[in-house]
């Protein structure tokens, strides 16, 4: 590939502020199908001078949407494909006076002469190597005249990895097809394909697919990687791998070193992991130092969040929420809290040309309750807040789906409602200004109430084992009555009760009242005496 060269001799020697070199090591990646053995160089590595290479560089712009973004927009495809670009960072090269920043040490055995070395190409390992690369695919988009490509170009890329999809079989092969000619026209070659029909990838060259043997192609098992998120092509759903270490000593650093194992970008797995958010946050409030042992409660807690983690194997997520036309969309967001956390959940409530209609867990997130207590009705509206964003977030997101969407919220909190049904400047500070923030993106007239033990919501604010998780129909499709027509929705709303954190206009007291009225007669009698001496 001509993505290294050796330095002339008379090259080697310059000024220590011109060059830099870096170490570099090799790591294994057993479950790579491709490069097993990879090389990563350390541009983090600090100088004499106690920078590094990183310190001094801007590590530029995102120019792609985010791996949320991604996945989000994956479900709307019927047919899904992935695939990703070979060697990208190899395929852009370093311009002249950036190549002696990337110079290595190199020889084969320790009886060799130490080499000199440095890169052309982009390398990984250094700060700005995604900015560049990711640039180019971008620059490779805006001229392209095709706009399939350039939309999947500019939507369907988390750096290297292709995430996106097609309608149909037809479009699905077209895609493949021009992709693969347009970047290979730029040196940045697609390979590893999969898609959801096998039949698809079976049509392609055996060095384009990701699994050549056409056995393992059409198994149900096959399973790959996609942005970090296991997925079954043939099954067509998304599972989880619940792999974690086994702790020989919990403290906060190894409790916490493992929670960020578990990779749940989307957040289908709230409400179980809301039982380790809540668990940090104690360890924190008792003062545990980083590195000493955990009390026993909190063992005992662990031992039985981490014992039911097994099952969570035999979750099966569908990929694809769309297997025909779509006549409509909308999207519910249910909010809610308890005293340990809020939560906001989305669901996608999509009606076929059929006329049949379907509900998915689209995304939700949760944030622990503040340490400092706070009323629970004021938890609820902080639910609310964050069912908002979210929402706002989602829209922005599927925009680029071209659907039209129409958005309902639900919370179980009638005092919430309260809030939200009068002007911001009615309610003290706290109240006033979520609301406003509310108000800007969702109007009361879209906001209904929803009865507790059907809003999924709760799952997430208190938090279940993963058991109980993967059973619950009402957290993965929502509450039975979402599939069924408007008219067999909740929309009643119960008795309301008066609403805290009324603003109040501060009143006098009598005393205050009686001493207001003897200055104001003073100051009368003041001007009668006053205006008799100038009559005199």
């Amino acid at each position: 590939m001509g993505h290294m060269e050796y330095i002339p001799p008379g090259e080697i020697e310059k000024p220590v502020n011109s060059v830099y070199y870096l170490p570099h090591h090799c790591v294994f990646k057993e479950d790579s199908t491709t490069t097993k053995l990879r090389v990563v160089f350390d541009g983090s590595a600090t100088t004499s001078t106690g920078q590094s290479l990183n310190d001094t560089l801007m590590v530029g712009p995102t120019v792609q949407d985010d791996l949320y973004s991604i996945i989000m927009r994956f479900r709307f495809y019927p047919i899904a494909l992935s695939a990703d670009i070979a060697k990208m960072y190899r395929q852009v090269a370093l311009e002249d006076k950036s190549k002696d920043f990337h110079r290595i040490l190199w020889r084969l055995n320790k009886s060799d002469e130490i080499k000199h070395l440095r890169m052309t190409r982009v390398t990984y390992g250094i700060a700005l190597s995604a900015f560049y690369s990711t640039r180019c695919l971008n620059e490779v988009a805006d001229q392209s005249k095709n706009p399939m490509i350039k939309e999947s170009l500019k939507n369907c890329f988390y750096v290297d990895d292709f995430l996106g999809g097609a309608n149909d079989k037809h479009e699905a092969e077209r895609l493949i097809s021009d992709l693969c000619e347009e970047l290979n026209s730029h040196e940045f070659p697609l390979r590893k394909w999969t898609s959801s029909n096998a039949k698809i990838i079976e049509g392609l060259p055996e060095h384009l697919r990701e699994k050549s043997d056409v056995l393992e192609l059409f198994s149900d098992e096959y399973k790959i990687k996609a942005l970090g998120v296991s997925w079954k092509p043939n099954k067509d759903i998304s599972c989880f791998s619940t792999a974690l270490p086994e702790l020989k000593l919990l403290t906060k650093r190894t409790l916490l070193s493992t929670i960020s194992k578990l990779f749940d970008p989307m957040g289908w797995l709230a409400p179980f992991i809301i039982n380790f958010k809540c668990l940090m946050q104690q360890l924190w409030v008792q003062g545990f130092d980083w590195d000493s042992e955990v009390d026993q409660k909190t063992k005992e807690k662990w031992y039985e969040l981490t014992g039911t983690l097994p099952q969570l194997l035999e979750l099966q997520i569908p990929r694809s929420m769309i297997s025909h036309p779509i006549k409509e969309v909308q999207l519910h967001v249910f909010c809610d809290a308890s005293e340990k956390a809020y939560a906001a959940a989305i669901y996608a409530r999509i009606t076929n040309d059929d006329g049949k209609t379907f509900a998915y867990l689209l995304t939700s997130k949760t944030k622990v309750a503040p340490v400092k207590a706070i009323s629970v009705p004021k938890l609820e509206l902080c639910g609310a807040s964050l069912a908002t964003k979210l929402l706002k977030s989602v829209h922005s997101i599927l925009r680029k789906t071209n659907l039209k969407i129409t958005s309902h919220a639900w919370t179980d909190s009638t005092i919430v409602l309260q809030w939200l049904a009068q002007l911001p400047r009615t309610w003290n500070t706290f109240v006033a200004n979520r609301v406003s923030q509310i108000q800007e993106t969702l109007p009361r007239s879209d906001w209904k109430h929803v009865p507790t033990a059907v809003n999924p919501a709760d799952l997430a604010s208190r938090g279940v084992l993963a058991d109980t998780l993967i059973s619950s129909s009402l957290w993965w499709n929502g509450p039975d009555w979402l599939t069924k027509d408007e008219r067999h929705w909740p929309n009643l709303l119960p008795s309301l009760v008066e609403a805290p954190e009324k603003r109040t206009v501060k009143a006098k007291t009598n005393a205050e009242s009686e001493q207001i009225r003897t200055v104001l007669a003073n100051h009368a009698q003041n001007e009668e005496m006053t205006d008799g001496i100038f009559r005199l």
